[in-house]
């Protein structure tokens, strides 16, 4: 029975890691230093997010996050596509309060030591766009429309 135990312990515990590994995102980021950042955009602090390579100041990547969304970024050491860019940048935008998803998007970057993220305000209040990003088309809103074509 102890055995049984035990090992119930340790798939719990496996699953957990396997879990916050595959990416478990939450506002303000994981609250360990894994290089991984969250940042919500809303209509009174509508965020825009820059990468900075600091070796000659310059903007390497920059997004203005629609309100409403979250930006997920992932930092992979060593993965870059030379010695300059020597880390790859995982990163996407999700619906906000989305908690589970796999970054899809990859962007060469400067090296931990060499690069500045940089988040800024825009002006306020911004609304969201009425119009959901493509696949992402609210359930109520196609039920609504199926009921109206179904009336035609």
């Amino acid at each position: 029975m102890a055995r049984n135990g035990s090992r119930t312990v340790g798939l719990i515990g496996c699953g957990a890691v396997a879990a916050m590994s595959s990416g478990c995102w939450f506002q303000g980021g994981p609250l360990v230093s894994e290089d991984r950042y969250t940042y919500d955009s809303t209509p009174m602090s509508p965020k825009t997010i820059t990468i900075f390579d600091l070796r000659t100041d310059e903007a390497v990547w920059a997004y203005d996050l629609p309100v409403g969304r979250r930006l997920i970024m992932k930092f992979k050491e060593g993965e870059g596509p030379d010695d300059y860019f020597s880390s790859e940048m995982q990163w996407d935008d999700i619906p906000a309060f989305t908690r589970l998803a796999v970054p899809q998007e990859r962007h060469p970057v400067p090296p931990y030591y060499s690069r500045r993220v940089e988040m800024t305000l825009r002006p306020v209040p911004e609304m969201a766009s009425s119009v959901p990003p493509e696949g992402e088309e609210d359930e109520g809103m196609l039920a609504a429309s199926a009921e109206d074509a179904a009336e035609e």
